[in-house]
C-alpha cells in the first residue's frame, strides 16, 4: 500500500519493501520547490523503515550510505549497479566535497539538497516517535581544515522541528588524525543535561565512542546519537 510522508519541502510517496532482510521504505519525492540539482530527487529512494528498526539500533540513522570506493569495487563484478540517489546526495553534500568546491552555486546547491533530506528525516522521525526530550543538540565538529561543517545543516533541521537549542560550541575538534575532541563546560552542570549528538555518517562508531567518553568525563551520561546515514553497501540500485 502506498503511503505519504509529509515534510516542509513536499511529500514522499512510498511503500514498504525488504532488501537483504532489511525493512525499508522505497519511494519518490514530490517537492514543492525546484532544487538546483533536481535530477537526484527524481530517482527512487530507499530509507530504513524506522518503525521496525528503532528497537534494534543503538544509533538511529535514516538510511544506508554506500561508500564510493565500495561501489567502484562492486561495479567490476556487477556492471549494472547504479549509485543510490541518497548516497549520491550525501557524498556531495559532505564537508569535504563542499570545502573543495570552487563554485558558490555548487556549494549552495549541495547545501540545499542536504537541507531537504535532513528536513524529511526530522519530520519522518517525528511521525514515528513523536517528541524528542533533550536539552541541546550538538553537531559533531568537522575537520579543522574545513571551512564549513555540513552537519550543522542536519542539526538545524532537527533543532527547528523539535524546538531544541543547537550548541555548536560544546565540542571542539582538536586533532584530525586521532579524532580527539574536547568538551567545553564553562559553568554548565552536565550531570543534569540530556544531549543529542548528530553526525552525517556512522561507520565503525569511533567518533561516537570518543565523544561519549569525553562527555562522560564531564559527568554527562544522558547522551544519544542520530546520524543521517549508516555505512552499509547492502542497499543499492540496479540499472533497469
Amino acid at each position: 500500500m502506498t503511503k505519504k510522508i509529509k515534510f516542509d519541502f513536499g511529500i514522499f510517496k512510498c511503500s514498504e519493501i525488504t532488501l537483504n532482510s532489511i525493512p525499508l521504505i522505497k519511494g519518490r519525492f514530490s517537492l514543492n520547490i525546484n532544487p538546483n540539482f533536481s535530477k537526484e530527487f527524481k530517482r527512487p529512494f530507499w530509507f530504513y523503515d524506522l518503525t521496525k528498526r528503532l528497537k534494534i539500533d543503538e544509533v538511529i540513522s535514516l538510511g544506508a550510505y554506500y561508500p564510493q570506493r565500495n561501489f567502484n569495487s562492486d561495479l567490476e563484478g556487477t556492471p549494472n549497479l547504479r549509485y543510490p540517489a541518497f548516497s549520491d546526495i550525501l557524498f556531495n553534500s559532505k564537508s569535504g566535497p563542499l570545502h573543495r568546491a570552487r563554485s558558490d552555486y555548487i556549494i549552495e546547491s549541495r547545501k540545499q539538497q542536504l537541507r531537504i533530506i535532513s528536513n524529511f528525516y526530522a519530520n519522518y522521525l517525528k511521525n514515528v516517535i513523536g517528541s524528542l526530550n533533550y536539552n541541546e543538540i550538538i553537531p559533531v565538529p568537522a575537520k579543522l581544515e574545513y571551512s564549513y561543517n555540513s552537519v550543522e545543516i542536519i542539526s538545524m533541521e532537527f533543532s527547528n522541528l523539535f524546538n531544541i537549542p543547537m550548541n555548536i560550541s560544546r565540542i571542539a575538534r582538536i586533532d584530525d588524525y586521532t579524532k580527539e575532541y574536547s568538551i567545553i563546560c564553562e559553568n554548565d552542570n552536565l550531570n543534569q543535561r540530556r544531549i543529542l549528538l548528530i553526525d552525517d555518517i556512522i561507520t565503525d562508531g569511533e567518533t561516537k565512542e570518543k565523544i561519549f567518553f569525553r562527555l562522560n568525563e564531564k559527568g554527562c551520561n544522558n547522551i544519544d546519537m542520530i546520524t543521517l546515514a549508516r555505512t552499509d553497501h547492502n542497499i543499492y540500485e540496479y540499472n533497469e
